[in-house]
Order: C-alpha cells, then sequence, then structure tokens
C-alpha cells in the first residue's frame, strides 16, 4: 500500500512537469535558448582568447562572436577587415608550421558547459511553471 502513494505523487509530478513543458514552449524558444547560447559562445570566446598563442596580440585581439539567427552563434577568429589572415593556419598547422589549436579545444569544453547550462535553466523554468500551476 505505501508504494502506492508514491507512484501517485510521482504520477502527480510527471504531470506538473509536462504541463511546465508545454506552458514554457515560448519561453524556451524565445528567450532561454538565445540566453544559453550566447553565455555559452562567450565562455568559448575567452577560453579561445586564453588559449591563443601570442606573437603580436592581432589574432587575440581579432576573435569575436557573431549572431546568426536566434540559436546560432559563430566564434570567429580573424576575417575580412581585421587584418588577420592567419588564423586557421594557426589553429590546423601548415607544412612548414606545427598547429597550435586553441578554438577547437576551447569548442569542446564549451560543449560540455552548455550542456549543463541548458539543463539547468530548463529546469529553473519547470520548477517556477510548476510553482505557478500548484498556486492556482
Amino acid at each position: 500500500m505505501s508504494g502506492d502513494g508514491g507512484s501517485r505523487q510521482t504520477m502527480r509530478n510527471f504531470r506538473k512537469w509536462i504541463s511546465a513543458l508545454r506552458g514554457n514552449r515560448t519561453y524556451l524558444i524565445r528567450k532561454a535558448v538565445p540566453n544559453i547560447m550566447d553565455r555559452s559562445a562567450h565562455k568559448v570566446l575567452s577560453d579561445a582568447k586564453r588559449r591563443c598563442p601570442v606573437d603580436t596580440g592581432a589574432l587575440r585581439a581579432s576573435g569575436r562572436v557573431e549572431k546568426k539567427g536566434r540559436g546560432e552563434r559563430h566564434i570567429v577568429f580573424g576575417g575580412q577587415g581585421t587584418g588577420v589572415d592567419y588564423a586557421e593556419y594557426v589553429e590546423y598547422g601548415t607544412l612548414f608550421m606545427v598547429a597550435q589549436p586553441y578554438l577547437r579545444p576551447a569548442m569542446m569544453r564549451g560543449v560540455a558547459t552548455m550542456r549543463t547550462e541548458t539543463y539547468r535553466e530548463l529546469e529553473a523554468s519547470f520548477r517556477a511553471t510548476a510553482r505557478q500551476g500548484s498556486s492556482r
């Protein structure tokens, strides 16, 4: 008998969670996901700049985050107008130069961070909605 009460509570919690998911769809798509992407992209950029080899400092200074739509962020080094056209040669190396990866390791760490932040944001959003639903 005692197990039956526990399963009822679990079902209530599950229903609240599903309700929270439905109620927060707009919030998650319009606010939470872009915020997570922005924070994650800037963390990756900061990490890549720390790892970036420095000779003149121009490559490190050319790093930036570019927004491409709601949930898409690009971390860019060099490019038009920066005076830096060798970013990929430093990252991947050449026939005459050993690779000095700075962006790829930062991206790998950033993926793990983004997963954690996404989970936390979703969990906080679900809890807030569940509290609102229980107070009705």
